[in-house]
């Protein structure tokens, strides 16, 4: 009987094996040979398995320092990183921006680059348009923004399976999450108390977080957006996939001990829920308008 692994069934490269967004004098051959690539969904296009956000980009966290933001994009290319996603609504094309100055200085055949359609303004009643007009007008300014004379996905749904936010959106990190977090307080207050649990044992739980986003076999390419190189290489060397043994007994514990016993462990349907509440209160006739 044949045994067929769940990385031929993909059809993923082999460990070593360059794709084909290598270039020789460009890439640091060595970190891109460490790197391992899956076949994003049916895309025909070999992802790394950490990939590039460029949510930070648009101030969604903190103010950044735009020279170290975009070095880290140049760096993660060079180490082999070659998915580059971004979005409209990052900023309202502020992240866009800074990414195409930096994509400007990058061979373009080194980066499969992703963007996104249909959510725009701050503004709730000009947040969201599907229109095919209004599409194919954001996907033109993408291309300006972005400085290239294509796009190689435009998502509108899911073409693959991408862990979007290893840390949660801040939920796993000893800062915690911006204020806006549509998280519950249970989740919100379990997550607290898993990072405290993990600083007490002198173990990051950030680390822990994108290691075991990394360890999903099943996940085609895992997004983290950045602005500190100090981060990213931080992320390249978890990419490899080593955990001290108290970082293993550690994140074994908080499974068990945190996070399985959360009734509810997500937002979903959240920030849809307050998004629709929100338009209820901009549509509502005032008192005088009732009289």
């Amino acid at each position: 009987m044949e045994i067929v692994t769940e990385k031929e069934k993909r059809h993923d490269l082999n460990l070593g094996e360059l794709p084909p967004t290598y270039i020789k004098g460009f890439h640091y051959e060595n970190s891109v040979r460490s790197m391992e690539y899956r076949l994003l969904g049916k895309t025909g296009f070999y992802a790394s398995k950490l990939s590039l956000g460029t949510s930070c980009l648009g101030d969604f966290y903190n103010k950044i320092d735009v020279v170290e933001a975009t070095k880290v994009l140049s760096e993660g290319i060079k180490h082999g990183i070659n998915v580059i996603d971004t979005a409209p609504w990052y900023g309202q094309g502020k992240a866009e921006c800074l990414l195409g100055k930096t994509l400007s200085s990058i061979p373009r055949k080194a980066y499969f680059l992703c963007t996104k359609v249909g959510r725009y303004e701050k503004d709730k009643s000009k947040m969201f348009d599907f229109s095919a007009k209004k599409t194919l007008e954001s996907v033109n300014l993408s291309l300006d923004r972005l400085n290239v004379s294509y796009i190689d996905l435009v998502q509108e749904k899911e073409v693959g399976i991408i862990s979007a936010s290893p840390m949660s959106m801040g939920l796993l990190t000893d800062n915690g999450p911006p204020e806006w977090h549509p998280a519950g307080k249970e989740v919100k207050e379990t997550c607290a108390k898993a990072a405290e649990f993990c600083k007490a044992k002198g173990v990051n739980i950030s680390k822990l977080a994108m290691h075991y986003s990394l360890s999903l076999s099943n996940i085609d390419t895992t997004l983290v957006s950045t602005d500190k190189l100090e981060y990213l290489y931080s992320n390249l060397e978890i990419n490899k996939g080593v955990l001290t043994e108290l970082e293993s007994e550690t994140l074994s514990y908080i499974l068990e001990h945190f996070f399985k016993p959360l009734k509810v462990k997500s937002w979903e349907g959240v920030e849809l829920e307050n998004y629709r509440a929100s338009l209820k209160l901009l549509t509502r006739p005032s008192n005088m308008e009732r009289c």
